[in-house]
């Protein structure tokens, strides 16, 4: 038996993946901030950043943890190319900021590749809305 699919539910499989898989993960890793289940996420703010902010580690956590659950949230709203957006330049700006302190270089890698995946639900976004619209005239 031959599987048939249309490159127009490829599409849409492929953005329904990618969405979930942001949503869910920007909602729990931003709870994570708040109860630190998963891991101690101190650990990934270098003194440095503490000193500039003058924040306490806590603090940074909070904003860090609503930051990151508002991203999830706009996910879920009409906003998904914004977010999109959002979320490629969070994922690769904390990339970047873990290997510019010289800290946890596999975690900075996998950031940024979260934050290509980002760009290309945005672009799967894109395509989407096309579709969508050319399919209903």
């Amino acid at each position: 038996m031959k599987w048939s699919i249309s490159i127009e539910q490829e599409i849409n499989y492929s953005w329904w993946l990618l969405r979930l898989l942001f949503i869910v993960t920007f909602i729990i890793a931003g709870a994570d901030k708040f109860i630190g289940f998963f891991t101690n996420w101190q650990q990934f703010i270098h003194y440095t950043t503490l000193e500039q902010v003058k924040l306490p580690v806590a603090t940074v956590l909070m904003l860090v943890g609503i930051a990151e659950i508002g991203l999830g949230l706009l996910l879920c709203t009409r906003w998904v190319k914004t977010a999109a957006l959002l979320i490629m330049i969070w994922m690769i700006g904390n990339g970047l900021y873990l290997a510019s302190v010289g800290m946890y270089f596999d975690t900075a890698a996998r950031y940024c590749s979260l934050g290509i995946c980002a760009l290309v639900l945005f672009h799967l976004t894109r395509i989407r809305d096309k579709t969508l619209k050319n399919s209903a005239h």
